[in-house]
């Protein structure tokens, strides 16, 4: 497929499955640092608005005004219309499309469509590198999400108590209140087992060779280009060595 089939197809997904599909085109180039990706999906999601909390996870782009918001809380200098262009080189796209996750990652992490759709090559990346990766991505969201829910719950309760009632409703409602506050312990054990696990990744990351996925890619092109005119250098020499050997049998 070509770059714009490839480009819709990323874009059409979520938040969530745009910065895996990114982490994993870079994973040996951001050995230790995938957290910091990560919170920034985390923080493009906040800048959504008219989604409800059960559609959170749908996410998977901002309009104008919710990305120039977003650029300015992250003291960013370039505003949504540089961000729009910054791929007009090897894609055409809608001047005034909404905003995807993966065209502010390119920008901010200064990669191209070349480098982002060209797979490592095969071997490169032990397949357990990929497994603790993916592993401390779902570690990541999974705490992300249950501290939400836990916050979430936890205002509403106290809207529940301020509106109760009788005082057996507003006891009620108060306890279960304190005892969801009360869960922040299992919250940090959570928060720190999943940090425990991206230290694992981070680790067996930086043990890895760094490879260049495009670099690489580029090298086999090279060496395939040298393979091909090395093949017809030797069939114009054996052509010409056939021609040689008919023109002394006609002179014999």
């Amino acid at each position: 497929a070509d770059l714009r089939a490839k480009w819709a197809e990323i874009v059409s997904q979520n938040v969530d499955a745009q910065v895996k599909f990114f982490l994993r085109a870079f994973v040996l180039e951001f050995q230790g640092n995938f957290e910091t990706v990560l919170d920034i999906a985390d923080s493009f999601k906040n800048f959504a608005e008219g989604v409800a909390e059960e559609d959170r996870n749908s996410i998977k782009e901002l309009g104008e005004f919710q990305c120039h918001v977003f650029l300015e809380k992250r003291g960013e200098t370039l505003t949504v219309r540089d961000l729009r262009e910054n791929l007009k080189s090897e894609i055409r796209l809608d001047p005034h499309h909404n905003v995807a996750l993966m065209e502010y990652l390119l920008w901010k992490y200064q990669k191209n469509l070349h480098q982002l759709f060209t797979p490592p090559p095969e071997g490169s990346v032990p397949a357990h590198l990929l497994e603790a990766l993916d592993k401390a991505i779902e570690a990541h969201n999974a705490a992300v999400e249950a501290e939400r829910q836990r916050q979430r719950k936890i205002e509403e309760l106290s809207a529940a108590e301020e509106g109760a009632k009788n005082e057996l409703e507003r006891h009620t409602t108060k306890k279960q209140k304190e005892e969801l506050q009360g869960q922040e312990f299992g919250a940090a054990f959570a928060a720190i087992q999943a940090r425990k696990k991206k230290r694992e990744a981070e680790e067996a990351l930086k043990n890895a060779e760094k490879v260049d996925p495009y670099q690489e890619e580029q090298k086999r092109l090279a060496a395939e280009k040298a393979r091909k005119e090395e093949e017809e250098k030797r069939k114009r020499e054996e052509s010409r060595a056939r021609l040689k050997a008919k023109q002394a049998l006609w002179q014999t």
